[in-house]
């Protein structure tokens, strides 16, 4: 996939250049919602496909865990590409800023300090954007799967593991 460089205006608030890229970014959430949800339940599809002894269930979680597998992976792909395109963004229209106002000032010298302040910018982009794909997204989704998954064998198990998530959310420990 190429990366293309999406047009930036500093004037604009900063997750605006997330935001131009929504069809990418449409596709990298669902690949990790369907791999947060999909996750835990395999544990408890594979219990009941050893208690029910029927190979062809197994066959098809096997078929649908290959077809998710493969959605997260195109999601993981997609991911990178709106991280990237956000940090080459960011770099390029910022450098680019640069040299329009004084090119010859900005050329020959050592404007280190300034370049390192772009460079710590663009790369905060790809720290939230890799928080946000791999730990905020699948985390949260994750959770409300097991909580879920428990209330079909106990809802007070379930309401009681959900109140110690919120506890531990809420108390920080």
């Amino acid at each position: 996939f190429p990366v293309t460089i999406s047009k930036i205006d500093f004037k604009k608030a900063w997750w605006r250049v997330i935001g131009l890229q929504k069809n990418d970014l449409a596709i990298a959430l669902s690949g990790e919602v369907l791999s947060g949800i999909f996750s835990p339940l395999r544990v408890i599809a594979l219990g009941y496909i050893f208690s029910v002894q029927r190979f062809d269930y197994f066959l098809y979680l096997f078929g649908i865990w290959g077809l998710i597998y493969a959605w997260g992976y195109i999601g993981r792909l997609f991911a990178t590409l709106v991280k990237v395109r956000a940090v080459y963004s960011v770099q390029y229209h910022a450098h680019k800023f640069l040299l329009q106002v004084d090119p010859i000032y900005h050329t020959n010298r050592v404007s280190g300090v300034l370049l390192g302040k772009i460079d710590r910018a663009s790369k905060s982009y790809e720290e939230f954007l890799q928080t946000f794909f791999f730990d905020l997204v699948e985390l949260p989704i994750a959770i409300i799967t097991v909580l879920i998954s428990l209330s079909f064998y106990s809802v007070f198990l379930s309401l009681f593991v959900a109140f110690l998530f919120g506890f531990c959310i809420v108390t920080g420990k």
